[in-house]
């Protein structure tokens, strides 16, 4: 039948896949340091470390324990050899004394040091002599004495310096009050004037040396109101004269009635003694150094141990010293 053409199925068509495999694209390439410049380690940011606290505590106690031990190994070096003995006055109250038999020669590069002490009216007294030929004593003398009437006497340990006032200072009846005794013309010793009857408190001073910052001596009179004894600390040289190495003496008079004395001879060398007189500043550059060194080879926190030892504690302790003194005025 004509309609049944309309009908018939397509044939069959066969569909071949012509897809070709893509083609995939490699890239390579190679790294060249060339021409290529790094940035400076110095110059980058420090990366802060761990704090190494066994490092830093041994820094910080190496001053104190290197200190230790070499104060005992020079304590032998430092010891001054002594010799001594107790000697008596004669019926005149004179001292001889044979240094020589005590090993005195100051002309063997050595430094001699006597030592003379004695006890009188509760109180140990010294003097002192040495290589430079002057025996002082040191301490305080009687050097006059305030009346009833008020009128006082003094005769000074040293002479006044010319133009300069001499005067004591008391207190009367909540007042201040100021004596001027006269002024000093460098020869003079003996002065004298008047303060308040029935009056013996108070203190005085006067110049005795301008050769280098001016020195003061100070005297106190100190009791009731019945006549009492001006006082003078200081430094008198007594009378002494050395002979084929025996030092032949008198006591000043406040300790005449002294029948015997002990007596201390040291001897040290000169060298030595300059020597330690260095050894603080040797040793605290020395530290420094240290503390340098080991920064540099890395072990930053020994050096700061170092460091906080030998100027951070001293200056804190400084500091505390000061403020000390300001707050209770010492």
């Amino acid at each position: 039948m004509e309609g049944d053409s309309d009908s018939t199925p397509p044939a069959s068509v066969i569909i071949e896949d012509s897809t070709a495999p893509t083609q995939k694209t490699v890239f390579s390439a190679s790294v060249s340091t060339e021409n290529i410049a790094f940035a400076d380690p110095s110059l980058m940011m420090p990366v802060k470390g761990k704090m190494m606290k066994k490092q830093f505590f041994l820094g910080l106690l190496f001053p104190v324990l290197v200190a230790i031990l070499f104060a005992i190994a020079i304590e032998p070096l430092s010891d001054r050899e002594g010799n001594g003995g107790t000697f008596e006055s004669n019926g005149e109250g004179e001292f001889s004394i044979d240094l020589a038999e005590m090993g005195w020669n100051c002309d063997d590069g050595s430094y001699y040091d006597a030592n003379l002490n004695w006890y009188h009216e509760a109180y140990f007294r010294n003097a002192n002599y040495d290589c430079d030929g002057d025996l002082r004593s040191y301490g305080s003398e009687n050097i006059g004495i305030i009346y009833e009437n008020g009128s006082l006497e003094l005769d000074f340990l040293f002479p006044p310096v010319d133009g300069y006032n001499v005067e004591f200072n008391y207190l009367k009846d909540g007042v201040s009050r100021t004596a001027v005794l006269g002024q000093g013309d460098g020869v003079n010793t003996t002065f004298s004037g008047n303060v308040d009857p029935d009056y013996c408190e108070g203190d005085g001073y006067y110049e005795y040396s301008l050769n280098r910052p001016s020195q003061t001596s100070w005297f106190r009179a100190s009791g009731g109101k019945a006549s009492c004894i001006i006082t003078e600390e200081g430094e008198t040289i007594i009378d002494s004269k050395l002979e084929d190495g025996v030092l032949t003496f008198k006591l000043p008079d406040s300790s005449s009635g002294v029948k015997s004395i002990n007596v201390e001879i040291y001897s040290y060398d000169d060298d030595m003694e300059f020597i330690f007189a260095f050894l603080p500043c040797l040793g605290c550059l020395g530290f420094v150094g240290v503390g340098i060194g080991t920064y540099m080879s890395g072990y930053k926190w020994f050096a700061y141990g170092v460091g906080t030892s030998i100027i951070l504690v001293p200056a804190i302790l400084f500091v505390v010293f000061i403020a000390a003194l300001s707050a209770y005025g010492f």
